[in-house]
């Protein structure tokens, strides 16, 4: 038992390293990039290479630490100077969303807002892409009857597609695979959902856009529905961790059963079998909640069923040990 847990004890503190290390390199490409910044404001922008050059060194320090609000909100202010309004609206909500209270992401925010609405007409509007659907980035003199087809038309395409694609979203599952995938399909979603609702917000200037709205739903529900199933998994892989470490230590605790031990080792043994106890019934709480939201389990269930069956001879060798240690 005092194995398993100096073993654990040395994992947490490499975990701990790792962390402070990504940290001080994200900290490190930070600097870069705001040095490059001052650079390119000393040049007064006449060289865009070296904005380009600090977006590069942000990019790098999100990379190391992607909860750090300071990052989304310069690279929100990167992309504004090279007037890429829409992309500096992600990098900020980003910022927001990790610090409501950010008040320089905040201006920043109504600033790119205000821009996006007040350029100049360039003479036609802007075709969505695959997975970014911009429909345009102006409102002078545009003509809102024929932005509203457009909306509407990038809504009904998204929508559809959404809809031929669809992920199993009622059936979590705690393969890494499936979760990747998923958790990159939510982002990309969000990203497409925020574009439309952007442009909506333009075009309702003029126009009434509840049907719009209305037609968006589907979006709005099947976005909830793999957020929940995101979250579902989530679990799922928590539990399947929690699970294969109770296992582990269980393993453990039945090797050292097999050796001649002192009264103290059986007492210390005893000690981690009722921990040991406790861990299952809380997971088997766990499991059960996740049943009861309709969940299958099977594929936990399983290992956990393993694993009570290691803990059944657990106790059995202990109290043979315990015995023999009487006499």
């Amino acid at each position: 038992m005092f194995k398993h847990f100096d073993a654990l004890k040395e994992l947490q503190s490499q975990s701990s390293q790792f962390k402070h290390k990504r940290s001080e390199e994200s900290d490190r490409h930070f600097q870069q990039g705001i040095q490059l910044l001052q650079m390119a404001v000393a040049q007064k922008f006449s060289n865009p290479n070296t904005l380009g050059d600090a977006a590069d060194a942000i990019a790098l320090a999100l990379k190391f630490n992607t909860q750090n609000p300071e990052l989304y909100a310069v690279m929100g202010y990167l992309l504004i100077l090279v007037e890429d309004f829409y992309q500096a609206l992600r990098f900020l909500r980003a910022a927001l969303k990790l610090a409501p209270d950010d008040q320089q992401a905040q201006s920043l925010l109504h600033y790119a807002q205000a821009q996006m609405m007040q350029m100049p007409k360039p003479g036609s509007v802007v075709q969505p892409e695959a997975n970014n659907p911009v429909l345009f980035s102006n409102t002078q003199d545009l003509d809102y009857d024929d932005l509203y087809d457009q909306v509407e038309k990038v809504i009904q395409t998204q929508v559809l597609q959404l809809m031929q694609d669809a992920l199993p979203y009622d059936k979590p599952t705690k393969d890494r695979a499936f979760y990747l995938k998923l958790e990159q399909t939510v982002m990309s979603l969000e990203n497409q959902y925020q574009q439309i609702t952007d442009n909506i917000q333009i075009v309702d200037q003029e126009i009434e856009t509840s049907d719009l709205k209305n037609q968006l739903k589907p979006m709005e529900s099947r976005l909830k529905q793999y957020k929940t199933c995101l979250q579902a998994c989530e679990a799922f892989q928590e539990l399947d961790t929690q699970i294969n470490v109770l296992e582990k230590e269980v393993l453990e605790l039945n090797q050292q059963l097999k050796t001649e031990l002192s009264q103290f080792q059986l007492s210390a043994i005893d000690s981690a079998l009722e921990a040991i106890m406790d861990t299952c019934d809380t997971l088997a709480d766990r499991l059960d909640g996740l049943e009861k939201q309709g969940y299958s389990i099977a594929s936990l269930e399983e290992i956990y069923a393993q694993v009570v069956s290691h803990i059944e001879k657990l106790n059995e060798s202990y109290d043979d040990a315990s015995a023999k240690n009487q006499h």
